[in-house]
């Protein structure tokens, strides 16, 4: 089951109501939305939570062991989803409820620091609150609220510390004894063992090994010293492309989607099943522990998904999808975005195959419709949205250079400086277009769209509309990532079917 909308609320609230507040919910669950501390590997079958002690009952994969543990908790009402990092030296528990549903609060014990890290909700105030409790001073030695400014002093003025430090430390000791008398060794013990434990070769290399990678993005440049381990995809065809690679564990979340046709190509669907969708917010790409966020130039603002300068302040790499950030965007721009993450994720060779087969694929459909003469050729008109007598559709781009690979026209190449623009239905009916091109996304739908131009009687002529020559593409169909080499076909198969009987 797909884990459900992150929906941890920014507001920057009166510090006199700080987390130490005894209303909080400790059992809150997230129906309705994803934690931000919850990047875990697949749960464990139901034989093996059904309450066998010792650490034999961990899955190991990849270095990293995990448990979820609904009946032994020490916490009244609520399970655990344990996961051990080898080589981090962390041991993460995520509190959940008795079917195993995990609630945003966590606690992180890091035994390089000795520290433990708790993010604590506060139902009545709707946000939460990041506790840094100092395991040999037995003490909160920091607290920062929702968007990780430092509340430590507010929170001692307005008297909450010392009932805050007290149900902490009472937290953390419950925690060591539970995981003592269950899994039969200390937390410290059993990651230093593991630590010390041989290597897997096919681990995330250390930043040692990983070296510098840097990465031209348009008029930035990026630079990564250390394999990104938590990306936040701001658009699916970005997560498609990490997924197709082989990254899909790198994934700490995805943009919500926003039609029903915004959906992952069948062959990749089982593997986004355990990536959550975020809501768009800089407090949420923060709160996931993002280290890279991928996606398009808007997304890169503060009304979306935080700017350059607030993301990379948080320590977060910035990658702009390089379709969004040239004059004029062709397939040729898919490549090097797949070819870039080859390179950052140390993946070269798996990108030069993904590369291959879609220029393959292209190619195939271009040989199909090579015989198509110019004075033959459709005339294609993108109609993207409409708002009263305005259309926007394409001039150039990404969709307008599937159409020509697909051996037609694009009816509006050229008619403005913009890849994207408005125009009027004097221009659908000026350009006389053989066969229209829907784009199916947002909240218009295909038929409100399909009605605005069939049911125009000034467009009753038009040969698209007269003889009902309409197709319908999935606006992410002809976005940046791998279906181009399949809308390219599925474009040249509507044009001229002919050519492929």
């Amino acid at each position: 089951m797909k884990k459900a909308l992150m929906t941890m609320t920014a507001a920057a609230l009166i510090l006199s109501m700080a987390a130490c507040s005894g209303n909080a919910n400790s059992g809150k669950t997230t129906s309705g939305t994803t934690t931000a501390a919850a990047q875990t590997e697949a749960v464990q079958s139901t034989d093996q939570q059904s309450g066998a002690s010792g650490t034999s009952v961990f899955n190991e994969e990849n270095g990293v062991l995990t448990y979820l543990d609904t009946e032994h908790a020490p916490f009244d009402g609520t399970g655990l989803k344990i996961t051990i990092n080898k080589s981090a030296g962390t041991v993460n528990f995520v509190k959940t409820d008795l079917s195993g549903k995990e609630t945003v609060e966590y606690y992180t014990f890091d035994f390089n620091t000795n520290t433990v890290e708790q993010y604590y909700y506060v139902s009545m105030m709707g946000t939460g609150f990041y506790y840094t409790f100092d395991l040999n001073a037995d003490e909160i030695v920091k607290i920062e609220n929702s968007e990780h400014e430092d509340s430590t002093q507010s929170t001692k003025d307005n008297g909450r510390y010392d009932s805050a430090n007290e149900r902490l430390r009472s937290d953390v000791k419950a925690l060591q004894t539970y995981f003592t008398e269950q899994y039969g060794t200390e937390m410290s013990d059993m990651v230093e063992k593991s630590a010390a434990a041989p290597q897997d070769k096919s681990d995330t290399a250390s930043s040692e090994e990983y070296g510098t990678v840097v990465i031209e993005n348009g008029d930035r440049t990026v630079t990564f010293t250390s394999m990104p381990q938590k990306v936040l995809c701001a658009n699916l065809y970005a997560a498609e492309n990490m997924v197709m690679l082989g990254l899909e564990d790198h994934i700490v979340g995805k943009n919500v989607h926003t039609n029903p046709a915004e959906v992952p190509l069948p062959e990749l669907a089982d593997k986004f099943e355990n990536i959550p969708e975020i809501e768009k917010s800089l407090e949420n790409a923060v709160a996931l522990g993002t280290d890279l966020v991928i996606g398009q130039i808007s997304t890169f603002k503060d009304t979306a998904w935080g700017s350059f300068e607030q993301l990379e302040s948080n320590g977060i790499n910035c990658l702009t999808i390089t379709g969004t950030i040239v004059p004029d965007e062709t397939v040729e721009h898919i490549y090097i975005d797949i070819e870039n993450l080859g390179k950052i994720f140390k993946v070269e060779d798996k990108a030069a195959e993904v590369i291959a087969n879609i220029k393959a694929d292209i190619a195939a459909t271009e040989e199909k419709v090579k015989s198509i003469a110019d004075e033959d050729k459709l005339t294609v008109f993108v109609l993207d949205s409409f708002n009263g007598n305005e259309i926007y559709t394409t001039s150039s781009g990404l969709q307008s250079n599937l159409i020509e690979l697909a051996g037609g026209k694009n009816a509006t190449k050229g008619m403005a400086d913009s890849r994207w623009f408005n125009t009027s239905v004097e221009t659908l009916l000026a350009t006389n277009p053989d066969v229209i091109i829907i784009n199916d996304y947002g909240k218009q739908t295909v038929e409100e769209k399909r009605s605005f131009a069939f049911d125009n009687p000034a467009l009753a002529d038009v040969p698209a509309i007269k003889n009902d020559k309409v197709l319908v593409i999935p606006l992410v169909e002809v976005m940046q990532d791998v279906r181009a080499a399949t809308a390219c076909e599925k474009i040249a198969k509507f044009l001229y079917p002919e050519c492929f009987e």
